[in-house]
Parts: structure tokens; sequence; C-alpha cells
């Protein structure tokens, strides 16, 4: 782990028209950062550390990113840090160099937290909207150790853009907020927030997500996986499937697996959930069309049961294949007769086709004894086909009629 994550700070300016690396060298030589390590890093003493500087051209902005070169010497001033204030002990000298960066150099915004490497670019440049534009709640809530606010976006804050309690940092040309307060103001790279905003869950897509520490089962990790580490040191951290994010209440099956977290916040071992059932989101099925495509949906990755389909199809209108005298056509197989139904226009296949539109609950009477609904049947939209038996149908049917 220690090869991929680094504690790495970003300070935003507006881009200027001085050639980059020479704006880097000046920059870098104001802080005290003046070994050359090639054409575009530069190396030396920050904090009473050894890092690593370059700079990045964004759309509008500039970006000055230092790189702690060493982890593990990180890890070891983090385990000095036991005071409950800003007490000069552990990471306080990171802290001050910071800070002096800060006042030193004045850009618009600037965060320190750690980070895996390969997501460094990419982190940066999807800030770059909210440096912009002003997204000031976004900025001073993200999944930062530490922020820093120039004077006119602290002007431009609002007092309840804040969350939490944060111990703040005393800076002479605009404001440094940590995620938290005390000995864990670092660690916690999310400020208190609602919890379905910081609830970890496995990405549709894994270009939003991190290399996955050790065990080869293990997903990807994603952002607010590596944060929620930090924040449960010792404990062990559900990854739920996406499907489920921000709900209160998880079935067991849609929990993907267990990491246990050692008590540094690190990631050490995962569990694979044997029961797990990967929903339609994790399977990267296509958006459902309709409410009976989704219950498609869900019955065929074991996510509801088969009476959700069959309520939603009494429901429903569906298109059906005709005839030149508008008889439906059914068809049959080796699992009885059948007649297509199609939930939506993007369901329907090509050719030449007659077609009209039925009222499920009025299709249901006019079909042959043992006739099914093959719902939205070969649908290069849909990843899985059912079939649903009219006689279940007109039943759930009934039987709502016999409650009135």
């Amino acid at each position: 782990m220690s090869a991929r994550v680094r504690p790495y700070a970003a300070f935003f300016f507006d881009k200027p028209a001085q050639d980059k690396r020479e704006w880097l060298a000046a920059q870098c030589a104001a802080i005290g950062i003046v070994d050359p390590k090639d054409g575009n890093v530069l190396a030396g003493s920050w904090g009473d550390t050894w890092v690593y500087a370059e700079a990045h051209d964004l759309t509008e902005c500039r970006v000055l990113a230092i790189e702690l070169a060493s982890y593990n010497e990180f890890l070891e001033r983090l385990d000095q840090t036991r005071g409950d204030a800003l007490e000069e002990d552990g990471l306080y000298e990171l802290f001050l160099a910071f800070r002096d960066t800060c006042e030193t150099l004045r850009p618009k915004f600037a965060f320190f937290k750690r980070i895996p490497l390969l997501e460094i670019q990419d982190e940066v440049a999807a800030l770059e909207e909210a440096v912009t534009c002003y997204y000031l709640d976004e900025l001073v809530n993200g999944p930062f150790a530490l922020v820093y606010l120039s004077q006119e976006y602290d002007e431009a804050l609002f007092l309840d853009d804040i969350w939490g309690e944060r111990d703040e940092m005393s800076c002479e040309t605009g404001r440094l907020i940590f995620a938290s307060r005390g000995k864990d103001r670092t660690l916690r790279q999310f400020p208190d927030m609602p919890k379905e905003q910081a609830e970890a869950s496995e990405p549709v897509s894994s270009d939003q997500s991190s290399p996955t520490p050790g065990d080869p089962q293990a997903p990807p990790v994603t952002p607010e996986v590596w944060a929620l580490a930090r924040e449960h040191p010792g404990q062990r951290l559900d990854i739920i499937d996406p499907m489920y994010r921000g709900r209160d209440q998880v079935p067991p099956y849609a929990i993907i697996g267990v990491w246990e977290v050692d008590e540094r916040g690190e990631l050490v071992r995962y569990e694979p959930n044997p029961d797990y059932r990967p929903s339609p989101r994790a399977r990267n099925w296509p958006e459902p069309t309709d409410p009976v495509d989704e219950a498609v949906q869900l019955i065929a990755s074991g996510h509801a049961p088969d009476e959700v389909l069959t309520e939603a199809l009494a429901g429903a209108t569906v298109t059906v294949a005709v005839t030149g005298n508008d008889a439906i056509r059914v068809a049959e197989d080796e699992h009885g007769p059948y007649v297509a139904v199609f939930t939506a226009p993007r369901h329907l296949p090509g050719g030449d086709h007659r077609w009209r539109q039925w009222a499920v609950r009025d299709l249901v009477g006019v079909l042959p004894p043992g006739c099914a609904l093959a719902v939205n049947l070969n649908s290069p939209a849909s990843p899985v086909n059912v079939r649903v038996p009219v006689a279940e149908i007109a039943a759930f049917l009934q039987a709502g009629q016999n409650q009135w």
C-alpha cells in the first residue's frame, strides 16, 4: 500500500502566461524547494521532509503539486501527533509548511490529503470546475485532511457551508481548515456529513477507482473507501453494492465483501461475501426503460421475488405483433405457446411487423390456455428474457378484484 499512496498537497492558481518550467522554478525557490530532479520536477525539503514538486496546467488553472517522497516517514510523524490541539509534535512541521506555502504563494485554493498515486491527476482536474465556479461547499467539505481558502473565497463562504466541528490554523492570507478536531483531524478526510454522502460503495465504472491493495479477489477501491478506512481504524468495513448506496437497510446479499482496517486506517485484508448477488447496476446492465423492464432485471439478478414482475405486468400496456386482420401473433416452442410483448420502443425488433398496443389486463383474457408472455423477447436493450404464464397474471388480477 505504501507504494501506491502518498501524502500530497495541491495549490491552485489562475493560469499564468509564464512558461510552466520557469513558473515552477520560481514558485519552488520562494518556498525553498530548489534541487532539480529532472526538467519538470524539483525536489527538496518541505516541512522538514523530502518532497517532489511539479506543475500541472488545466483549462483555466495552473496547479503546484507537492508529493511527499516517503509514506513511512509520514506515518511515523502521524504516530507522534498525540495532542488534542495544534501542538508542536508529529505533523506540525508539515502543517506549518503547508500554511507558509499558502501565505507565500497565495493560491486561490489548496488541499492536503493522502491519495493513491494513480488518482492524483484526475483528482486535481476534477476540482478545477469547483475552484473556478466558486463551489465553496464542495471545496471545504471534500475528502481532504486540510484545506486553504484565499481571503476572497473565505469571504464568499456561508456559515453553514462548513460541516461539523473543525480545527483551524491561523493564516494571514486566508483560512486553513482541518477535516475534524483533535488528534484525528487529518485521519478523517471527510468532515461530518450526511451518512448517504460518505457511504462506501462499489462504483459502476472502474475509472473512478484506484488499484486494489493485495487481494486480487477484492473489488477496486474507491476514494470513499480509502477515506472511510482512515475514519474507522481497527474496524471492519462493509463494501456495498452500488444499487444500495444511501439506503438505511441493506440485505446480506447486497454486501460485496468486507475489508479489515488496521489501527493506522489501512486496508489490510479482504473477505468476499460468498452470498453476494451483483445487482443490475453492478452488472452494468442498461438503465431500465420502464417498471416492467426494471422488475425483469431485479428478478433475474436475484434482487426481487417473481411477484414483482407479475404486479408490474398486470398494470402495464405492451406492444404486440399482429396479423393483417389484427389477430395477435401466438408462437410456440418446446416450452409451449407464447406471445412476445414489448414494453418500450427501444425493445422492438427490426423487420416488417404490424404492431398494436394492448393493456395486459385485457390481453390475458383473449389468449389461449397455457400461453405465456415473453417479455422483451431477444431485445438488444435488455440483457435478460423472461416468460410469465398468463394464468399467473390472471390470478393476480382476480385476487385484486376479490379484495374489493
